[in-house]
């Protein structure tokens, strides 16, 4: 769902802002830990993709109460790659 939000918006698809609060979703998949965060990136190449993602993560990233994570990375229908990282705490 993070993915199709970000491809939807940098393609203009949309102009709603894709979320950064991911525990919504997780909740309805049974999810039951305190908090999460979405860190998400695009790029015309997977390094500017993933350069993206570590700069929106520049200050969670080193936060250990984050001890679960999940990783997405694939190339939208634009030509644009996209990465997301959902770190969650228990």
């Amino acid at each position: 769902m993070a993915m199709q939000a970000t491809s939807d918006y940098i393609s203009h698809r949309t102009a709603a802002v894709p979320t950064g609060d991911p525990m919504p979703a997780l909740k309805t998949i049974g999810y039951t830990g305190t908090k999460a965060i979405l860190l998400s990136g695009y790029g015309t190449d997977e390094a500017d993709a993933i350069h993206g993602l570590l700069l929106e993560g520049r200050e969670s990233i080193p936060n250990c109460s984050y001890t679960q994570y999940g990783v997405s990375a694939t190339r939208d229908d634009g030509g644009f790659n996209l990465t997301s990282v959902v770190l969650a705490a228990p």
